[in-house]
Formats: structure tokens, sequence, C-alpha cells
């Protein structure tokens, strides 16, 4: 529950100062300390972003930045401003996703592409700067940038990256007025998310779905995804906070959707 993850994230905070405070025996470098830091710092920043202490978890993760420029580690510098960005996104501060994204842009220029990590970071780039320009309502700009994305050739099987790339693709369709691509998208990744069990990201696609019969008339449909996306998020608290995410962000969004579609359809007392 919330009061327990306090405490842990409480504590862990505690073992961060000391780490800090502590002398480094002879046997441990300063980059082998910075690299256990870090790792210990990110976990610290997940759990305060998961009970909404965005701030917080922003103020660890630029510490966290400025140990990766210490060591000049191309791939420690973009997973952390991965990190940054979702922070912000959380803050609904789009503008610096977009600044972020941008930079982690620049760096994967500098990548070998023979690398093994060059995938990921090129697709993580283009999904940051594309998902900011949708939230921007830039959907020209999102688009290319989520097509550039979907083209990067990634060995990973994690489904994680079909999931999330078609997640935004639909999205951007949807605001673009292309609800049939829209449609497609979001209805041939269910059965992908179902198969995976991410349930976060089949609530996601039905909010998305609400949205787009919502757009076409069809309000009986759209209730009937936005009360189960919502349900989804107010009943699996747990659940979301485990992914790293704050589901009051969620809730927040859905809310205002189901009461639109609740008057539009009549229902005043439910809205």
């Amino acid at each position: 529950n919330a009061d327990s993850a306090f405490f842990y994230a409480q504590e862990a905070l505690r073992i961060q100062e000391k780490m800090k405070a502590t002398v480094q025996s002879k046997q441990q470098s300063q980059s082998s300390f910075n690299y256990q830091l870090m790792s210990l710092q990110e976990v610290i920043a997940s759990l305060l972003h998961s009970l909404g202490n965005f701030s917080k978890s922003l103020e660890l993760r630029f510490e966290n930045l400025k140990l990766a420029e210490k060591e000049k580690d191309k791939f420690a510098l973009i997973a952390t401003m991965k990190s940054i960005t979702v922070d912000y996104s959380s803050m609904k501060d789009y503008g610096n996703v977009l600044l972020y994204g941008k930079r982690i842009d620049s760096i994967v220029k500098y990548i070998d592409k023979t690398q093994q990590g060059y995938p990921w970071a090129s697709w993580t780039a283009n999904n940051i700067i594309a998902d900011a320009y949708y939230k921007l309502n830039r959907p020209d700009s999102a688009l290319y940038y989520a097509r550039k994305m979907k083209a990067v050739q990634i060995a990973n099987s994690w489904p994680g990256y079909i999931i999330i790339g078609n997640e935004l693709l639909a999205d951007i369709y949807s605001a673009n007025g292309s609800i049939d691509s829209a449609f497609a998208y979001y209805r041939k990744t269910l059965p992908i998310a179902s198969a995976n069990r991410a349930s976060q990201s089949i609530a996601y696609i039905q909010a998305g779905m609400a949205r787009l019969f919502q757009k076409t008339g069809r309000l009986d449909s759209a209730l009937i995804y936005a009360r189960q996306s919502l349900t989804y998020f107010q009943t699996n608290k747990a659940e979301v906070r485990a992914w790293g995410e704050n589901n009051d962000s969620y809730v927040a969004e859905i809310s205002p959707l189901l009461a639109e579609l609740y008057k539009a359809n009549g229902q005043m007392d439910s809205a």
C-alpha cells in the first residue's frame, strides 16, 4: 500500500545518504561507486514517481544525470534522460520532454550503429520525440518521428516495443483524424497486450478506443470502453505503481472523458 511504499522510499533515501557520506574503500573505484549510486537513486526515483512525488523523483534523476556525465557513458546518459522525460510527462511539461528527447537524439548520432545498444537508443529517442509532439498537438511532426521509431530494427524480442509503438501511432492517427488507421492500430495491439498480460496497456487502449467511438458518435461503445479503462486504473493501483507509474494521472485523464460521454448520452446523474 501507499504507506508501506512511502516507508521504504524513506528508508532507501537514508541508505542513499549513508552511501554518499561513507568513505569508499580502496578496493572500490569511484566509477563503480557512481554506477551503484545511479542504480539505487533510479529505484528510489521510480518509487517516488509512483507515489506522485514527481519533483523529488526529478531531483534524484538530475543527480544521476550529473553522474552519467562524469562517466561519459552515452547509454547511461540516454537512460537517465529517458527517466527524466517520464517525470516531465507526468507533470505535463511536454516542452521539456521534447527538449530531452532531442538531447537524446543528438547523443544517438554519435553512437556507432554496429553497437548492440544502438537500436534501443534510436528507438527511445524517436519514441520520446514523437510522444512529445503528439502531446503538444503537433500531429504531423509526431507522425514523422513515430514512423522513424517503427522503422528501427530491434533484435530484442520484448513485446513492449510493438505495444508502445502501436499505441502511440494509434493516438497520433486519432489526433489527426485518421480514424480507420487509429482503430486498426488499437485493435491489432489488443491481442498482443492480452497475450503478454499487459493489463495497463489494455486499459490505455480501451481509453483510446473510447475517444474514437466518441468521435464517430457511437456513444454506447465509447461508454463501455471508457468505464472498463477507468475501472482498471481505479482498482489496480498496486499493479500500476509496480510499473513505476502513478495511477492517479490516468484516472484524472479518463474521468473527464467519461463525464462527457454520460452528458452526451443524456445520463446526467452518472456524469
